[in-house]
């Protein structure tokens, strides 16, 4: 009996192990292979060219890090000796596994393949996408603003560029505000004629900004057979002289050449000027200015000169530009007064009275020595008897105004004879 029991137990304890066992397969699922995995070097933080790395500084710049094989790069670094005493030519960022392309013995930057060399610009962030990074693909595009219409034009300054590094640590000038700055410095790959196309649209105040592009043949709309250095250049050209640019492809509007209108200056007088003004050197100097006229007007007179020695016949008012119909080689005359309407008229047959001639008005001449010599002034007597100067008789006869004299002495006026001849007394 106690054999018995003794094999039903094991046969018991048997069935368990069993039944464990089918139960941890059926739970286990199907077997899973292991990840292939690649330990290697990432960096500390964001690195920049040239960082070298030493055996003193290497423990603070990078790290060794255990990463899916597929996420890293073919060449990338996974020993200590691939990096000691080399130089990085590329900008990193932190976590990002390093490749020995980002590295070199000397620090020389790499120059890609039909590029010249490297050039930097600084640009605000917001015209850098943030998705840039160093051998990415950009289209560096340009847009200028018409000063005179004030529309905006823009256009493709060079496709499909090659960046090199990117860095966002802009070094300002000593005594400007340090540290991290609105400011992405970009590292691209140029050619001569590249160069010279971004210093062009520089100096022209062309802002420029990035469009990140995919692979050059992935991408439909990049255009580069469209695109032509030449016509470039011209676009920038009428950028600087504030035309605004001309998007590629399309010719400049031909703009009429403007008529500079041609001034002709027209001698005006200053004042008012009396009829029978005698126009001598002194009054064409001191009477008239010189105006502008966009063209002279009709019959106007335009040069004095010819005219010294001329009067007007008729009153000129300020401002007023002279013509030929009112200058003359001789003085102008006086119209004699037309008879009034009640006047008797002259009739056939009939004669008019004789005139009376008008009375000549007494006068004295007074004679004065003095030490340039003697001077005979006349004097005339008025009808309140009083006696009035009219002026010094010069020795041709005539008399010339003036406002000095000697008046005559009471003896003298005695002398006037109202009716009779002139006499000279001294």
């Amino acid at each position: 009996m106690k054999q018995k029991n003794l094999i039903l137990m094991v046969v018991a304890v048997g069935c368990g192990l069993a039944a464990a066992f089918l139960t941890s397969r059926m739970s286990a699922g199907p077997k899973t292979e292991a990840i292939p995995q690649r330990e290697v070097w990432v960096a500390v933080k964001d690195l920049n060219p040239p960082t070298k790395f030493t055996k003193e500084s290497i423990k603070d710049l990078v790290k060794k890090k255990v990463m899916n094989a597929s996420d890293v790069a073919e060449d990338a670094i996974e020993t200590e000796e691939e990096l000691l005493e080399q130089s990085l030519v590329q900008a990193v960022t932190s976590n990002v596994p390093l490749q020995k392309s980002h590295v070199n013995k000397n620090g020389e930057v790499p120059i890609p393949t039909g590029k010249a060399g490297l050039m930097s610009l600084k640009l605000p962030l917001e015209q850098v996408t943030p998705f840039i990074k160093p051998t990415s693909r950009v289209n560096l595009l340009g847009t200028v603003t018409n000063r005179t219409t004030n529309k905006v034009s823009g256009t493709v300054l060079i496709p499909n560029m090659h960046v090199t590094a990117v860095d966002s640590d802009y070094i300002p000038a000593p005594g400007a505000p340090q540290g991290k700055m609105q400011v992405q410095v970009i590292t691209l790959a140029v050619s001569i004629d590249e160069t010279r196309l971004i210093r062009m649209a520089q100096t022209a105040g062309v802002t420029m900004s990035l469009m990140l592009i995919g692979k050059p043949e992935e991408q439909a709309n990049v255009a580069n057979s469209e695109w032509d250095v030449d016509r470039v250049i011209g676009w920038i050209n009428d950028a600087a002289s504030g035309s605004g640019g001309q998007p590629q492809g399309t010719t400049p509007p031909t703009t009429p050449t403007p008529v500079v209108p041609q001034y002709v200056k027209v001698p005006v007088a200053i004042e008012d000027l009396a009829e029978g003004l005698e126009l001598t050197s002194d009054v064409i100097a001191t009477k008239f200015k010189m105006i502008d006229f966009v063209e002279a007007p009709g019959n106007a007179v335009v040069d004095l000169k010819g005219h010294i020695g001329h009067f007007l016949k008729k009153e000129v008012g300020a401002n007023q530009f002279l013509t030929e119909a009112i200058v003359s080689n001789k003085p102008p005359v006086k119209p004699t007064k037309a008879a009034p309407d009640d006047a008797p008229s002259t009739k056939e047959g009939t004669e008019l009275p004789p005139k009376v001639a008008a009375k000549k008005k007494p006068f004295v001449d007074k004679s004065i020595t003095t030490p340039s010599g003697t001077k005979t002034f006349r004097y005339e007597q008025q009808e309140d008897m009083s006696w009035k100067l009219i002026g010094e008789i010069q020795p041709d006869g005539t008399i010339a105004p003036t406002n000095g004299g000697i008046a005559p002495t009471p003896a003298d006026e005695k002398k006037a004879e109202p009716q009779g001849e002139p006499r000279r007394i001294s």
